[in-house]
């Protein structure tokens, strides 16, 4: 039989079916945090000095850190599944006020491997002709938001 008369027992578990589902739905699993360069732990370490050798352009990012005035550059990384996330970023116009121009680079890492890959470039510009910042590239990872 296809189709057959649909009791209160059927009613509450198809209920409670959809209320599941629904939940489910609305909690999805949050990625773990970036933290940043001076909280790195002994791995997110030894995996810049693996990409600061593949990629000579991304050295020098540990000398400086934003919190220190007129300095332009840090690193925040997190481990996401076998592999770790960084996220170099440079900043330049007006720095010791805080940095009006933002470059964020983003690479990947992967420690079995020792593969580096280099994602590309997101920047958030300041345009005096339009009093306005100009974005171009592709952010990722929700950085910046």
């Amino acid at each position: 039989m296809l189709f057959r008369t649909i009791g209160h027992k059927d009613v509450f578990l198809i209920g409670a079916i959809g209320l599941l589902f629904l939940f489910l739905s609305h909690c999805a699993v949050s990625d773990p945090p970036f933290i940043w360069l001076w909280n790195f732990d002994a791995d997110l370490d030894n995996a810049v000095d693996q990409i600061e050798v593949g990629l000579p352009d991304f050295q020098d990012y540990r000398d400086c850190t934003f919190e220190m005035s007129g300095c332009s550059r840090s690193i925040m990384g997190r481990q996401y599944g076998g592999a770790y996330q960084f996220i170099f970023i440079e900043g330049s116009g007006d720095c010791p006020s805080g940095c009006i121009d933002l470059v964020y680079n983003y690479i990947k890492y992967y420690p079995d491997t020792e593969t580096i890959e280099d994602l590309g470039s997101f920047a958030r510009v300041f345009d005096s002709s339009c009093n306005c910042f100009v974005d171009s590239g592709n952010s990722m990872w929700g950085v910046p938001e």
